[in-house]
């Protein structure tokens, strides 16, 4: 995806907010909502690799199933040069920024996270997310 581009003649790409191992993560406008939201996107090495894309559906499809005031709303999800799922935009810091500031409070947030946690699926997202912050952090 490209800043500027259109998707399903609806989501205006409007910035690269950031990216991980498998995807970049852009802000873009719902045009027919009029508001903002993210559009997460598989990187194009791994859109010919069915594992994976299989992998990002099934990401987009559990997080929808979720529902919790500290996780993001899963609104659509499509295919267009790339698998991409479209969710609720939030405004403010990363959670690598805060935990990058706020070090010590790592280990409290996670096991914070993890008490309140009680379904293994969420158990191990915290877990896989934790580890890629911490692994941030010290490098």
């Amino acid at each position: 995806m490209n800043v500027g581009q259109i998707i399903k003649d609806r989501y205006k790409i409007l910035e690269l907010l950031g990216e991980g191992g498998m995807a970049f993560v852009y802000k873009a406008e719902d045009r027919q909502l009029k508001r903002m939201v993210a559009i997460k996107t598989l990187k194009p090495n791994y859109v010919q690799q069915e594992t994976f894309v299989e992998r990002f559906k099934r990401e987009a499809q559990t997080v929808a199933n979720l529902n919790h005031p500290n996780i993001v709303q899963i609104f659509d999800w499509g295919i267009e040069d790339e698998p991409f799922f479209v969710m609720e935009y939030i405004e403010g810091n990363t959670l690598t920024s805060i935990i990058l500031k706020r070090r010590q409070l790592a280990s409290v947030i996670f096991c914070l996270l993890v008490h309140k946690s009680r379904m293994d699926y969420k158990l191990l997202i915290i877990e896989v997310l934790y580890t890629e912050i911490l692994n941030q952090v010290t490098s």
